[in-house]
């Protein structure tokens, strides 16, 4: 009256038949695939290779808008707005004005046609006119004063001293104070 046992394959057997399952399997399918710049770029039909296209998806233009406004600790204010329609046509502006009343607002259009783009500023220096498909708006700056100046202790910093030159050994930069 004994206990009757069967044999074990045990997990090595069944291991390694599984590696070699999926060893074939990545071998069929390895050979399907078309590398373009050493990178897979597609699945080729079954008999597929070289000389035979491969398209890409085309995908609709996905309509968006996204924007931001920030001013900083110095009263500088940036922003940034544009929206995008179904015929992927993009419009939008960004631009700056700082605490003297500077600024500098670009107002744009991207489409089939191109990048159209109006700037309108205040800045010093600057004339109205056309440059490279854009139009220049300048207006004579009004500032509002001076900026006031940051708080704090001033930046400690050294002047790069460098050494004299030595025959053979790396040149060192010293720092003095």
């Amino acid at each position: 009256m004994g206990t009757q046992t069967t044999p074990s394959l045990g997990v090595g057997p069944v291991l390694v038949a599984f590696v070699f399952a999926v060893a074939l399997a990545v071998g069929q399918v390895g050979s399907q695939i078309q590398f373009v710049n050493r990178r897979p770029s597609a699945v080729v039909a079954a008999g597929g290779g070289p000389g035979v296209p491969v398209s890409e998806p085309v995908y609709p233009p996905q309509p968006y808008s996204f924007g931001y406004d920030n001013v900083d600790e110095y009263g500088t204010q940036s922003f940034h707005k544009e929206e995008s329609d179904a015929n992927n046509v993009k419009t939008g502006s960004y631009g700056y004005r700082d605490a003297n009343g500077t600024f500098r607002k670009v107002t744009y259009v991207a489409d089939a046609d191109g990048f159209r783009a109006t700037v309108d500023m205040n800045e010093p220096g600057t004339v109205t006119g056309h440059t490279a498909d854009a139009v220049f708006s300048s207006k004579q700056a009004q500032h509002l004063g001076v900026a006031k100046a940051a708080s704090g202790p001033a930046p400690a910093y050294a002047v790069p001293v460098q050494a004299p030159f030595s025959q053979g050994r790396p040149t060192r930069v010293i720092f003095t104070n």
